[in-house]
């Protein structure tokens, strides 16, 4: 799941592209971006949403979009739409764009981060590569495009919310979350509860882990301080790097061919290349939604545009398998001077 940044940024320019109003393209429109997600950050507060994460990225999303618009109201059209179903169309709107993203960027992911568990160093997951390398990405094509350093993104007034601001959003994702899964969870209080506290935990981490506020050129805010102290080597893939090596191609700006790790096509494009098909692909969906919500795109149809599929690497036939193909970037290295950084910004050196 490319992180949150890429998913904003592919959002922002897919709206654009879309002919969007500027006005939906709002703080609910860029969380709603983070797709499922959002499930993936929900380890603190019970009862926990992260099946849903799990659930949503394998299969079924475009069946949960199609639930949404008819639960939220929004397919009821446009122009009969009450001003609450603004920020629902907001979420919507976001949220479509994600499978887009998932589905563009994970084999060129998979392929550069994925490590055999003996290759990993001990004390570090073997997936919290992947973590890594996403924000990795993150950080270099929101320079790329931007000019900026990555701490010019600032998540908290890109993202976060108040519980105001989708109070009126978790009933119907709750019970398009039951009627999509209806063997996983068929009580809708227990859904509700699940998403809200989703929102709770995921608002949390993004906060917390804001790259404008994790730059390592200013010293550390003691909530940070507190926080991160404790973080061991694999925890500081969570956060987005300051200071990455030039001598890697991390983009692939030299297009060199890589390959789908599922079943070995080779390809050669760079990341730029992949955010620009996302983009396209992901305005393509912003119009589907609003054509669902205008009444011009029958239910069916639209869950057949945004696909049921797996968001993860797949191979030609579409279905996901295990990886066979990889050549992991040496992002170890990478990790631990990260960690040694870290930690001596914790300790009040800075710059």
């Amino acid at each position: 799941m490319p992180s949150q940044i890429i998913h904003s940024l592919v959002g922002r320019f897919a709206a654009d592209r879309a002919g969007v109003s500027n006005n939906v393209v709002s703080r609910l429109f860029h969380f709603g971006c983070q797709g499922p997600d959002v499930f993936a950050h929900n380890r603190r507060t019970e009862p926990l949403g992260l099946a849903f994460s799990r659930l949503l990225h394998r299969r079924c999303y475009g069946d949960f979009c199609a639930h949404f618009a008819r639960e939220s109201g929004i397919c009821e059209g446009i122009g009969k739409r009450d001003s609450v179903f603004s920020r629902p169309l907001s979420w919507f709107l976001g949220f479509v764009t994600h499978q887009c993203v998932d589905r563009v960027f994970h084999p060129y992911i998979v392929y550069r981060s994925f490590l055999d568990r003996a290759a990993a160093i001990p004390s570090v997951r073997a997936d919290r590569y992947h973590v890594f390398f996403e924000r990795i990405l993150d950080a270099a094509l929101f320079e790329s495009l931007s000019g900026s350093a990555v701490s010019g993104f600032d998540c908290v007034n890109t993202l976060g919310l108040e519980r105001g601001d989708y109070d009126d959003l978790v009933p119907p994702i709750a019970r398009s979350l039951a009627m999509t899964f209806p063997l996983e969870e068929s009580s809708r209080v227990a859904a509700e509860s699940r998403v809200r506290n989703a929102f709770v935990d995921a608002l949390r981490f993004y906060r917390l882990s804001d790259p404008s506020l994790t730059r390592m050129d200013r010293p550390v805010d003691p909530e940070r301080a507190e926080l991160f102290i404790t973080f061991a080597v694999g925890d500081v893939a969570l956060l987005h790097p300051n200071g990455i090596p030039e001598s890697i191609d991390w983009l692939n700006r030299g297009r060199a061919a890589w390959r789908n790790p599922i079943d070995g096509a080779e390809k050669t494009d760079s990341v730029r290349d992949l955010f620009d098909i996302a983009v396209d692909r992901a305005a393509r969906a912003i119009r589907s939604a609003v054509a669902t919500a205008e009444g011009s795109l029958p239910l069916a149809e639209f869950s057949e545009s945004i696909g049921n599929e797996s968001l993860s690497a797949v191979g030609e036939d579409g279905n996901a398998g295990s990886v066979k193909f990889y050549a992991p970037y040496g992002l170890d290295a990478v990790l631990i001077d990260q960690a040694a950084r870290r930690k001596r910004w914790l300790e009040g050196t800075v710059g």
